[in-house]
């Protein structure tokens, strides 16, 4: 109705896009470009960074000035964990990015599990922090597994735990870590 097309390039991985985005913007084949999945080390970000070159990312957090448009991960977990203290839990864990690829966005959502941890005077329990970007946390090998085989560890370690020191939630980095970690619960025979 307004006389725009609208073109979706899509990939494998960030990086494929960002480059083909970034030489239909050179060559002025689009107006504007919303990049989604650009990774924080992109190479190609400071080529599409600047006013005049209409590109905005989604949830980069990368160092070049790319115009960007940011979940706030720190917000939502900490309101996550506040919903689940609501609901009378004290027992807390929080199951992270068990992969490799998450970038700064994995720290600022464990820093909100932690500011709301330490807001209720609720203790953080390593032995359920299943985040690679945690420092005491129990070693899973997420920076080199696929994300279900680290979901797998963390579920094994959980179900071997006497029921009495495990927590009674997790708040959770995504929904699909989220799943991954109650599917091999599941798996394992328990009812979660």
């Amino acid at each position: 109705a307004r006389g725009r097309d609208l073109l979706l390039l899509g990939g494998r991985d960030g990086e494929s896009c960002a480059l083909a985005c970034e030489a239909r913007l050179a060559a002025r084949r689009v107006d504007g470009a919303v990049l989604i999945r650009v990774p924080d080390r992109s190479p190609h970000a400071a080529a599409l960074a600047g006013p005049d070159r209409g590109a905005v990312a989604v949830n980069y957090f990368g160092p070049e000035p790319l115009d960007a448009v940011n979940f706030d991960g720190r917000a939502a977990t900490f309101l996550a964990v506040r919903e689940l203290f609501r609901a009378g839990h004290r027992r807390i864990g929080y199951v992270g990015a068990l992969g490799p690829a998450a970038g700064a966005g994995a720290v600022r959502r464990l820093d909100g599990f932690r500011g709301a941890m330490a807001e209720l005077r609720l203790p953080v329990d390593p032995r359920w922090t299943f985040e690679p970007a945690f420092p005491e946390a129990p070693p899973l090998g997420a920076a080199r597994l696929p994300p279900a085989e680290a979901a797998r560890r963390a579920a094994r370690r959980f179900a071997a735990a006497p029921a009495q020191t495990r927590p009674t939630a997790f708040a959770a980095y995504s929904d699909f870590y989220a799943l991954l970690f109650l599917a091999e619960l599941r798996r394992l025979g328990l009812d979660c």
